[in-house]
């Protein structure tokens, strides 16, 4: 995607090559967009595009709460992410360019409900009851907030997942998602009974079989 990159005052980036979140932009992420080694801001606003492009209406709003999350000020990347898609809207003068627009359409009411939550004070990095939702009014998790909800590590998320031992869902083959009640299904799922329910179901297993 040929882009025109604006300046990004408070670029939030992972320094290492590797992923340690689904939603981390990384330096390697930023050096195969650019033809620079290293950081450069053009490999950044490209990185930021392409993210954009590849995820959905949901997952937009999760990347970019990831990203406002890691800034120092949310409001000022929030400004320069604004630009950068504005700006990308169209590719030149005459000829207009409908990918950017998708992107620019998809993502500016999350952006300015995201500027009035700044703005009022009522910002929060996480979800909240009402968002997030499907039909059934079950919440979904990410990767990241679901282990957070089970006290678990990712590494033993994805044993759980790989051993399909936790039921998820994986739209598109790439990012894993969670429904609360399933998690709290599986949570429960292995509850051990106690001594007063031992001896009563060992009680009714003598009496149906044992008849003196």
């Amino acid at each position: 995607m040929p882009i025109t990159e604006t300046h990004f005052h408070e670029p939030i980036y992972t320094r290492r090559d590797k992923f340690n979140h689904i939603y981390d932009i990384t330096l390697n992420e930023i050096s195969n967009n650019s033809d620079k080694q290293g950081f450069s801001n053009f490999g950044y606003c490209s990185a930021i595009l392409q993210r954009l492009h590849d995820l959905s209406c949901h997952e937009k709003l999760l990347f970019l709460k990831h990203q406002l999350k890691a800034s120092p000020n949310p409001m000022r990347w929030l400004l320069d992410l604004e630009k950068l898609l504005e700006v990308n809207s169209w590719e030149t003068a005459q000829e207009f360019n409908n990918q950017y627009e998708n992107i620019l359409n998809d993502t500016k009411p999350i952006i300015s409900d995201l500027f009035r939550e700044i703005d009022h004070g009522n910002y929060s990095t996480k979800l909240d009851n009402t968002e997030g939702r499907n039909s059934n009014n079950d919440i979904i998790y990410s990767t990241e907030e679901a282990c957070e909800f089970l006290n678990i590590s990712k590494s033993t998320m994805y044993k759980l997942t790989s051993s399909k031992s936790i039921p998820f869902s994986k739209p598109g083959g790439k990012n894993m998602y969670f429904l609360k009640s399933e998690l709290e299904k599986f949570l429960l799922g292995k509850r051990q009974i106690t001594n007063c329910e031992l001896e009563t179901q060992t009680n009714d297993y003598l009496a149906r079989n044992f008849k003196y």
